[in-house]
């Protein structure tokens, strides 16, 4: 059978052989056929056989200038033949030869091959890159199945949306990243190379860190006592101090009680990264005002936190739910939230706006600091005014959105910035103005003598703006506008935004002027039947918020609020328990020594632990009316 046939039963059957006789046959032909004897054919026969997977033999010039006299079509067997022999001796050749240039033509193939068109086999399949792409992802942010943001029944789709909102970039978590952008590159840089020249030489290398920058005066974080443990999807994770911590925990405690400063300095000694006593030494710098120690201290506790979470513990990932009623959790919370108030003293808003979701997502169903109560404030001085209108949508729901005093004026700010940055009109803004307006009218006054403006005397001697009742500030809602007001007063100050909020004041007087929208009677009931008794959440936020005029009420802050733990929440799961102290013994006998008429007060017992105080008040009075009787008699 002619190697034509073959290739037509090849084609058919779809084999895709070749042969190198063939091939070169008809090489031949077609370079004698379609040349014109003068030295073209040989041109077009080299290029060709470069093309050919069989390595190439010396061809002599002149036998191929009788191809073209012989007939193409007509093939002998000696051609045959001496083709043959001529295979098997470049074979031989071939096997004697080194195999470096073998590999150089091979390597040069493939990159024709790669740059021209790729094969079929070659080719990856779209799905597969998909696939390793998501795998690759999972491996470095967790599997999509393991999320631990907590949930409750009822609030499921609350907490998915939040989940979104939440996402981390931990490259905002860098404070100089922001200060680059404010200052430039020249100015931090300078003062970086001021830090390197005062660096010793054989400083100790500092794990790194995502959420704080490591100082090189640090201590080392091996052997702190302090790991973390995955409870499960519903119940989280939890820190767990060792044996020594809880020691050094219990000599905290007595040092508290002490009410000695050096105390607590001395259990930092034992244990550089015992996280309570970092805390209030940084609260003891920040009431002397030395902000940048308090910082630091801070700063250091996190760091010695962060270099125990657990493997699967993934902010990014929002695999970082961590339960309020655990105390050895709640540290965490409290160095971020002052974390927070040390970022925005130092006019880092975008990095503090960016901490405010992060320790949103810690819990964002029950938000144990009320961290929504200073998330807009940041988010607007960080130009974030198109996150405010995505939670406003997708986090909140409407009553809450509109029935909350600081998210129903910033969400109407956000709109404002929002059409202002985007050449619109600002219909959405003054109805959502003028909607806050109606609900919270206590907020006027206060904001804009804040901000140092004189309102118009219809606005001043209008009674809508000021009954004596929306200017209690001792009362919930009052307390509530004193926080927004001196917490945002720098996001109302601008002239462009002054001019808007009196426009829409006078739309506000005319429409109570008028007295047919419902909205005033409605929004009315409602102050009156909310805002009475603040969460425990709101009350944390009050004592860790910082602000002058603000502070949980007396009826809640009688006893003393603990600085590393306020305004425990009811039901907490200890992991261990104090042992019972000798100092309150100790106590007792001092005052017995120093006042001999003070055993009838020790004649009452000390209720034990988990026992409730007995209140004696009662028959103490009894008492001395019975010792006034007799004197008199």
């Amino acid at each position: 059978m002619s190697s034509r046939a073959l290739r037509r039963l090849q084609k058919d059957s779809g084999i895709g052989l070749s042969f190198p006789e063939d091939e070169e046959k008809e090489d031949f032909k077609e370079s004698s056929m379609g040349s014109d004897h003068n030295g073209t054919s040989l041109n077009n026969l080299q290029k060709k056989k470069k093309k050919g997977k069989v390595a190439n033999v010396p061809v002599n010039p002149f036998e191929l200038l009788n191809n073209g006299l012989e007939d193409p079509g007509i093939s002998s067997e000696g051609e045959n033949d001496e083709d043959k022999k001529m295979e098997k001796a470049e074979f031989n050749m071939n096997k004697d030869m080194p195999k470096t240039k073998k590999k150089k033509k091979q390597k040069r193939k493939q990159k024709t091959n790669e740059n021209t068109a790729p094969d079929a086999g070659s080719v990856k399949d779209p799905e597969d890159e998909i696939e390793a792409s998501i795998q690759e992802v999972n491996r470095i942010l967790g599997e999509a199945n393991t999320s631990l943001v907590h949930t409750e029944k009822g609030q499921d789709s609350k907490s998915a949306n939040m989940k979104s909102l939440l996402h981390i970039d931990h490259r905002n978590l860098n404070p100089e990243t922001e200060l680059v952008r404010i200052f430039g590159s020249q100015v931090v840089r300078g003062e970086q190379r001021q830090d390197r020249y005062r660096r010793q030489r054989n400083r100790p290398v500092q794990r790194s860190s995502k959420l704080v920058q490591p100082k090189e005066n640090w201590h080392h974080t091996g052997g702190s006592g302090l790991s973390m443990t995955y409870l499960g999807e519903e119940e989280g994770f939890k820190f767990e101090h060792s044996p020594t911590y809880q020691k050094q925990q219990f000599e905290f405690y007595d040092a508290v009680e002490s009410g000695h400063p050096e105390a607590i300095a001395s259990v930092l000694r034992k244990q550089p990264y015992h996280i309570d006593s970092l805390i209030q030494i940084s609260d003891f710098h920040r009431i002397n005002e030395d902000f940048q120690v308090a910082a630091e201290f801070i700063e250091k506790a996190i760091y010695g936190m962060e270099c125990a979470f657990h493997s699967r513990f993934n902010i990014a990932a929002g695999n970082c739910y961590l339960p309020y009623n655990r105390p050895e959790n709640r540290a965490l919370y409290l160095c971020i939230f002052k974390h927070i108030m040390h970022l925005g003293r130092r006019g880092c808003n975008r990095t503090a706006f960016e901490f405010c979701k992060l320790l949103l997502s810690l819990d964002p169903t029950d938000d144990p600091l009320d961290c929504m109560s200073m998330i807009d404030f940041y988010a607007l001085r960080s130009d974030q005014h198109e996150y405010l209108l995505r939670l406003e949508k997708e986090g909140l729901s409407h009553k809450a959105s509109k029935g909350i005093p600081n998210f129903a004026f910033s969400i109407a700010l956000a709109h404002f910035k929002d059409a202002l940055k985007k050449g619109c009109d600002t219909k959405a803004a003054d109805e959502w103005l003028q909607d806050a307006l109606i609900f919270f009218p206590v907020m006027l006054i206060p904001l804009l003598d804040q901000c140092s403006v004189q309102p118009d005397k219809r606005v001043s001697s209008h009674p809508f703006f000021n009954s004596k009742e929306l200017l209690d500030m001792n009362s919930e809602l009052g307390r509530l506008v004193t926080l927004y007001v001196k917490r945002c007063e720098s996001c109302w100050k601008e002239m462009e935004v002054m001019s808007w909020l009196e426009r829409n004041v006078l739309a506000v007087l005319d429409i109570v002027d008028n007295g047919s929208d419902k909205r005033i009677k409605e929004y009315a009931e409602l102050r009156k039947k909310g805002f009475k008794k603040p969460p425990l959440s709101l009350l944390r936020h009050y004592f860790l918020s910082e602000i002058q005029g603000v502070s949980p009420p007396q009826r809640f802050a009688s006893g003393s609020v603990l600085g590393y733990d306020p305004f425990p929440p009811p039901g907490s799961i200890a992991s261990y328990t104090r042992p019972p102290s000798v100092n309150a013994l100790m106590d007792a006998m001092r005052q017995l020594l120093n006042d001999p008429f003070a055993a009838h007060q020790q004649n009452q017992q000390m209720p034990a632990e988990g026992e409730e105080e007995v209140d004696n008040e009662g028959e103490w009075e009894e008492e001395e009316r019975l010792e006034d009787e007799n004197n008199q008699r």
